[in-house]
């Protein structure tokens, strides 16, 4: 069992990707690094810059405590699996047990994909119709402010009254 530097683990766990590389899980976290790098210029290439933040940020708390978990499975003794990070759910044979429906799976994700290509391909229509009007302008300055800690709040407030409701 190769035991890893926790702060060093948790430093590098830091930056989305990198956390994976230094765990030895080097193809999920060439991947993570480049779909995490690629946003930003996608985003602004479509229109659609002002909405990365409500993107980036859930991928970076996910891959953040993601790392940490693997680290400590890595460190338990577990053997986990250099795979990819996303595409693997969209190979009907990948590794998943046989107890998991991987069809359904494969299914599933397919239709989340397709329905979030069609909301920002109309997000990203609409900002190109609409850009030269002062009124939506003013809109998007203030989405791209407040959007993002409103999203958080609205989040928070379910999941506290989630859990109350599950007592």
């Amino acid at each position: 069992m190769n035991r890893r530097n926790n702060f060093l683990t948790y430093l590098l766990a830091l930056f989305p990707g990198v956390g994976y590389m230094y765990l030895g899980l080097v193809i999920k976290g060439v991947e993570t690094l480049a779909i995490f790098m690629l946003i930003d210029p996608l985003f602004s290439i479509v229109g659609l810059g002002f909405l990365t933040g409500l993107v980036k940020i859930p991928i970076w708390l996910y891959v953040f405590f993601d790392t940490i978990n693997t680290a400590k499975r890595l460190d338990n003794g577990e053997v986990i699996q250099d795979e990819d990070f996303i595409f693997r759910k969209l190979n009907a044979n990948s590794s998943f047990n046989n107890s998991y429906n991987t069809e359904g799976i494969k299914k599933n994700v397919w239709i989340i994909v397709g329905w979030t290509l069609v909301a920002l391909g109309a997000l990203a229509l609409t900002n190109r119709v609409l850009r030269s009007f002062g009124l939506y302008n003013l809109i998007k300055s203030y989405m791209s402010m407040y959007l993002i800690p409103l999203v958080f709040i609205l989040v928070g407030i379910y999941l506290l009254f989630r859990n109350k409701s599950q007592r």
